[in-house]
């Protein structure tokens, strides 16, 4: 009956390559792949979609299973976008359903996605002393918004190596805080290692880390690089420079401090908040204070894009999972491996609407102006996030047979590429599980990102026209 399911699955395979192999070699359709502006966005997409064709074929192959499974083509599919768009979002549980070298298969596309195609290869040739095209440089600007074309190479250097030191640590710590009688000790701690930093949110584990046998070291450790991995490159980077002895003190630049602030009070109202909720909950009783606390604590710093589980979330009490919810829809710092709206986004809005409150016309933080480009880009993510959260959520409740509180919950763990979910994952139909993929791949390229993709190149703007006085408020 396996067998059977696996050549259901490869002819699934074949069908969809036939259908794609016929609509390429169709005149029209060659025709208006002539005719197509391939820019930097649309590039990293084909990048994308390619990867996760090629991973996809690979994954339900018998050897990327365990012996006696199979895996439909769509499941397959949407482990690969998962793990490409470091989301942890499964229809099935892979480390009882993939075999060492699935798994290793899916840590690889975790690697890919949190690094970035484009950071990884540039960082590549970075590295061995080769120059980055022109092409390669202005598509690395548009996905990670680094203004210094000329200082691309050295940044992105720069990313490789604290990445790969980063994850290294970590590995070392999660080793030694687990049994040595443990199978497959080191690849379990380099697992995990990668998909903490990358924000992935994957376990090796069949409980993910509900039971993981890392101890007080592993978890810290595990949260720890969740936290290295969502605050930024650039703060990293800026913090690294700021520790080096030089002959006068160099102050944080505005980004790394605003980003750290943030931070912080993320942490401090979802941990908090999560806490106080629970200490009122049905399962209060259940629980010490001290478990309260630590699980709060921890899905303060998970439900920001890692996704990790100590604690089932539907064990959660109602109100947990909306500060849940609003700390996923936020996610991490921009230039970082999370997703979701980003906390500098959050936080340029609400300096600038408390800038007009006060009745400042230019908005700033610290001593230093926030540019309008900077407001608008913020706003047209919150406005694209929402447009785009609200049609999902309407579809699926229109065409699955699943709570509706669910659904919200899984669109905007998918948008946000964190992976929590309050198990309408393997409930989907095939039609859901390809809307989740779709908002899974936009949230790791970036809604921003993916519409400048589907648009094509950004005008200039030439001349302004008149103002006029619009009300609003």
């Amino acid at each position: 009956m396996r067998g059977v399911d696996h050549y259901h699955s490869y002819f699934s395979a074949a069908i969809v390559c036939l259908v794609i192999a016929w609509a390429l070699s169709l005149p029209k359709v060659q025709h208006w792949l002539r005719g197509v502006n391939f820019t930097s966005g649309r590039k990293l997409l084909l990048y994308y979609i390619f990867l996760a064709a090629v991973a996809t074929i690979l994954l339900i192959l018998p050897v990327s299973l365990q012996p006696g499974k199979a895996l439909a083509l769509i499941d397959a599919a949407f482990i690969v976008v998962s793990a490409i768009s470091v989301t942890g979002l499964v229809p099935v549980n892979i480390a009882e359903t993939l075999s060492i070298y699935g798994q290793s298969l899916v840590l690889f596309l975790i690697q890919i996605g949190g690094l970035g195609i484009v950071m990884l290869s540039a960082g590549l040739a970075a590295a061995t002393l080769r120059r980055m095209s022109v092409a390669h440089s202005l598509l690395s600007k548009e996905l990670y918004d680094i203004p210094d074309i000329g200082n691309m190479g050295q940044f992105l250097t720069k990313v490789f190596v604290l990445t790969l030191s980063l994850e290294l640590i970590g590995a070392t710590f999660l080793f030694f805080s687990m049994p040595a009688d443990i199978p497959d000790r080191l690849f379990h701690s380099i697992f995990h290692a990668v998909s903490a930093f990358c924000n992935a949110g994957f376990s090796s584990f069949p409980e993910n880390l509900e039971y993981a046998p890392f101890g007080g070291v592993g978890m810290w450790t595990v949260s720890l690089l969740i936290v290295f991995g969502g605050i930024g490159f650039p703060v990293l980077i800026d913090l690294i420079s700021s520790l080096k002895p030089m002959k006068r003190y160099r102050s944080l630049n505005a980004n790394t401090r605003l980003s750290i602030w943030t931070f912080l009070v993320l942490f401090l109202l979802g941990a908090s908040g999560i806490f106080l909720m629970e200490s009122f909950s049905p399962f209060a009783n259940s629980r010490s204070w001290l478990d309260n606390l630590g699980y709060s604590a921890f899905y303060s710093i998970s439900s920001r894009t890692a996704g990790f589980n100590q604690l089932p979330v539907d064990q959660l009490s109602m109100t947990s999972i909306v500060v849940i919810m609003f700390m996923m829809i936020i996610g991490g710092s921009p230039l970082s491996t999370a997703g979701g709206l980003k906390t500098t986004t959050v936080a340029v809005l609400a300096v600038a609407a408390w800038s007009n409150l006060r009745g400042l016309e230019t908005p700033q933080f610290g001593n230093r102006s926030i540019a309008n480009k900077t407001i608008m880009r913020a706003l047209t993510g919150l406005c694209i996030y929402a447009a785009v959260a609200v049609t999902a959520i309407l579809i699926l409740t229109i065409t699955e047979s699943v709570d509706p509180w669910s659904l919200m919950f899984e669109v905007i763990s998918a948008m946000s590429t964190v992976g929590l979910s309050l198990g309408a994952t393997g409930d989907l139909t095939m039609f859901g599980k390809m809307l989740v993929i779709f908002l899974m791949m936009a949230g790791r390229v970036g809604l921003v990102t993916f519409m400048y993709a589907g648009l094509g190149k950004r005008q200039t703007q030439r001349y302004k026209v008149p103002q006029d006085q619009f009300f609003v408020g």
